[in-house]
C-alpha cells in the first residue's frame, strides 16, 4: 500500500510531481478533454472512485489530500465546471462525509491536508459542516490549505484521556462502531471517534441516540 492518498486528484494541479511513486490519485471522474482556450484537460486517476465511500481499508495511509470541488454556480460544459468539478445539493452531507472517509482511512496520527476555495463557499461554513478545528491553515486568502491529525488508535478509540462520548449510532437492537461492526453493547459502540459515516447510518436504517457517559482511556505504553 502506498503512503499517500489523493482523494480527489483532478488533474494533479498542485503536485510538482503528478506521478509520485508514493501517492495514489483517486478522482470520481476519468476523462479527457479540451478547453476553450484550447489546452488540455486530463483527468486520469489510478482509482476511480467517491471519496464519500472510500475503497480502502480503515488506517491504510500516512497522508490523505482532500481537495473536492468548490463551486455551487459552473455551467456543466464550463472549463471552471470541467477543471474544478461542480457541488451537488446535499454538498453539506457529501463534504462531512469526505472529510469523515479521509479520517478513516489515516493511520493513527496520520495527517490530512484540506484545500477549500471559498469564491462561493466561506470557510466559516465549511469549518461548521466538518466539526473539526484545523491544527493550522492560512486565513488571508480565497483559496485555504488546512492541516488535520487523526488520533485514533487504530482500534476506534480516541487516544485521549477524559473522552466524553456523546453519540452512539443505534441500529435496531445494536449499536454500530466505527468500524462499522454491530455490537449490542452500548459501551463497546461508545468507544468511536466523532468521524462517523451518515451514509452507513442510513443505509442500515439507523438513528444518532444521546449517550453522556464519560470514559477514561489508558494511553499507549
Amino acid at each position: 500500500m502506498k503512503k499517500i492518498l489523493d482523494a480527489c486528484c483532478g488533474s494533479r494541479m498542485f503536485w510538482f510531481n503528478r506521478k509520485h511513486k508514493d501517492a495514489v490519485y483517486m478522482d470520481i471522474r476519468n476523462f479527457t478533454d479540451t478547453l476553450c482556450d484550447g489546452r488540455r484537460l486530463e483527468v486520469k486517476p489510478d482509482i476511480t472512485g467517491d471519496f464519500r465511500d472510500m475503497p480502502f481499508e480503515d488506517n491504510s495511509f500516512y497522508m490523505v489530500i482532500f481537495d473536492p470541488a468548490h463551486l455551487l454556480k459552473a455551467g456543466k460544459n464550463s472549463w471552471l465546471g470541467k477543471k474544478y468539478g461542480i457541488l451537488g445539493q446535499d454538498w453539506k452531507q457529501d463534504i462531512s462525509k469526505g472529510f469523515s472517509e479521509c479520517m478513516r482511512v489515516l493511520k493513527p496520527n496520520g495527517t490530512l491536508i484540506f484545500k477549500w476555495n471559498e469564491e462561493q463557499i466561506k470557510l466559516a461554513e465549511i469549518l461548521k459542516v466538518i466539526e473539526t478545528e484545523p491544527l493550522i491553515g492560512n486565513r488571508r486568502s480565497k483559496t485555504h490549505w488546512l492541516v488535520f491529525m487523526y488520533e485514533g488508535r487504530g482500534d476506534g478509540i480516541m487516544n485521549l484521556p477524559d473522552t466524553k462520548v456523546e453519540h452512539v449510532i443505534q441500529i435496531g437492537k445494536g449499536y454500530l462502531t466505527e468500524s462499522d461492526r454491530l455490537t449490542t453493547d452500548i459501551e463497546d459502540a461508545d468507544r468511536f471517534n466523532s468521524f462517523h459515516r451518515e451514509a452507513k447510518i442510513k443505509e442500515l436504517g439507523g438513528k444518532v441516540v444521546v449517550a453522556r457517559t464519560t470514559y477514561t482511556y489508558e494511553e499507549d505504553e
